[in-house]
């Protein structure tokens, strides 16, 4: 089962739009349409930053053993990947990066409110919480897929203690509100 299904897909009388008439479901399957298709583009461009980064790191890395007359056998473990926030987006960026081997699942560092409900990236290996002040510390780039309604509560947790590039989801919010929340300059708004 995708993480995307709808579990009352063969449930009509549990569906939401049970109750409309036919041309208001209509509309709404047509927002529902629109929705998936803004979660894969948004995992799309995440999974192209994030890989763009790391093949980035490994190039300069490799350049410095190349150039260094020292022997240096350090290696690129991958970068460390954080997301705050475990919705619809924030889980289905998870699997994605997860599926597509982009990260490990040992770099890969969840934040939401029910890390209980986060039993399948457990079991992968993820390491799951709810504690944003940690994954802000500890990961390389951190991406913020918590609602608007959350971002004040993220962002007093978050204040001070980022240590990498924050890539905001956050729908509603222009980049200089989140810079303004956050107090910190190292911010990406894609545009979706």
């Amino acid at each position: 089962m995708s993480s995307l299904d709808d579990i009352t897909k063969h449930l009509p009388s549990l569906q939401f739009d049970s109750a409309l008439p036919g041309d208001e479901r209509r509309g709404l399957i047509r927002l529902r349409q629109k929705n998936l298709a803004a979660i894969s583009t948004a995992c799309a461009q995440a999974v192209y930053f994030v890989s763009t980064l790391t093949e980035v790191n490994e190039l300069i890395l490799e350049k410095t053993r190349s150039s260094s007359k020292s022997c240096i056998t350090s290696s690129f473990s991958g970068l460390k990947i954080g997301i705050v926030g475990c919705g619809r987006l924030g889980k289905q960026l998870g699997t994605v990066l997860l599926d597509l081997g982009v990260v490990s699942a040992s770099n890969l560092y969840i934040s939401t409110r029910c890390p209980e409900n986060l039993e399948e990236f457990q079991n992968k290996g993820v390491y799951c919480c709810f504690d944003n002040v940690m994954v802000g510390k500890t990961v390389d780039i951190l991406f913020l897929c918590c609602l608007p309604s959350q971002l004040n509560t993220v962002s007093k947790d978050l204040r001070g203690n980022v240590a990498g590039l924050v890539y905001s989801f956050v729908a509603g919010m222009s980049l200089a509100r989140i810079t303004q929340l956050l107090d910190y300059q190292n911010i990406v708004k894609p545009t979706l």
